[in-house]
């Protein structure tokens, strides 16, 4: 072995409720706390520390709440069913300042085909920004992502 890194994730919590106002119609809220701060590590990856106690890693993470909210309608007489939803999901590195926070929008789809064959269609895109003026860095993140699952019932 060359070398081994032990990590300690912080507490996280997490939850949500969903809500049916019509027969067809789900709507549901997500809240997601983490406390970054807490986050600990050991082996190779503090060899660049500065202190030998760890403080100054420390303070580069803070907590982060994020949420997301969606959408799910049934359509009347199909087998058919389309979603939409936005999710915040802020990042917890204070080594850079983040001048657009990590947010997502989804689309997606999905079909019950003869009662047995669920496929289902995802559409996600994403986007942030982050710079240090100190180092004239800047970074602009646009992500996409489709994605296809199908499910047999036995």
């Amino acid at each position: 072995m060359l070398f081994r890194d032990d990590v300690t994730l912080p507490f996280a919590f997490r939850g949500g409720v969903a809500y049916a106002p019509l027969e067809f119609i789900v709507v549901g809220v997500d809240l997601n706390y983490s406390d970054w701060s807490q986050m600990d590590y050991e082996g190779r990856i503090t060899d660049t520390e500065q202190g030998a106690d760890g403080l100054e890693r420390r303070h580069l993470y803070k907590e982060t709440l994020g949420y997301g909210i969606g959408a799910e309608v049934t359509v009347p007489s199909w087998p058919l069913r389309l979603r939409g939803g936005y999710v915040s999901r802020p990042m917890a590195y204070n080594g850079l300042t983040v001048t657009r926070d990590r947010s997502y929008y989804t689309l997606g789809a999905g079909i019950l085909i003869d009662t047995v064959l669920a496929v289902d269609v995802a559409w996600i895109k994403g986007s942030y920004e982050r710079e240090d003026s100190d180092f004239a860095y800047y970074e602009s993140v646009d992500e996409s992502a489709l994605i296809v699952e199908a499910a047999y019932r036995f």
